[in-house]
């Protein structure tokens, strides 16, 4: 029989894609399209997670932040953080790799929250944000052996120093 718009209720996943119909029926996809943001490689939120990832990590496919952190489920996945998780370590006011960054801080500066020194320079993430240094370049003035203030203390040796290197 032709089913037109309707699912075929002999199949739990009418169009082939993957994602079960009554999955798709909840977040509001077409069960009998395997197109474009409606199919298993679809992303209608832009979180970089397709459907099929967002069933997989019960996250919802039409919220980049299903959690409500502030931080967008795909970068949480990326980065071994639970999307479905908004407290503690997963949440935005978490610091996994104790950089003195939070992860919505490190989300915002582009800086990996696992890595406590993004940039391998031997200053944490989290304290070059503090003095406004770049903490993805070790390039002159962010770099380990570098003194924007020019009093003659190294970025390093004022990080040791617990001081302002600027």
């Amino acid at each position: 029989p032709d089913w037109g718009d309707a699912t075929d209720p002999r199949n739990s996943d009418s169009d082939g894609d993957g994602l079960p119909d009554g999955w798709e029926r909840l977040y509001g996809l077409d069960a009998t399209s395997a197109d474009g943001d409606d199919g298993a490689d679809g992303d209608p939120d832009e979180d970089d997670l397709t459907n099929a990832e967002e069933r997989d990590y019960l996250t919802d496919p039409r919220d980049a932040d299903t959690d409500n952190d502030g931080l967008p489920d795909g970068w949480e996945v990326e980065n071994d953080l639970s999307p479905v998780n908004a407290v503690g370590r997963h949440g935005a006011l978490g610091d996994p790799d104790a950089d003195g960054a939070t992860n919505i801080v490190e989300f915002g500066q582009g800086t990996d929250p696992r890595d406590r020194d993004s940039d391998d320079d031997d200053l944490p993430d989290g304290w070059e944000i503090r003095y406004d240094l770049n903490p993805l370049s070790a390039d002159p003035p962010n770099g380990r052996n570098d003194d924007p203030d020019m009093d003659n203390r190294t970025n390093y040796e004022e990080y040791l120093a617990g001081t302002n290197p600027k």
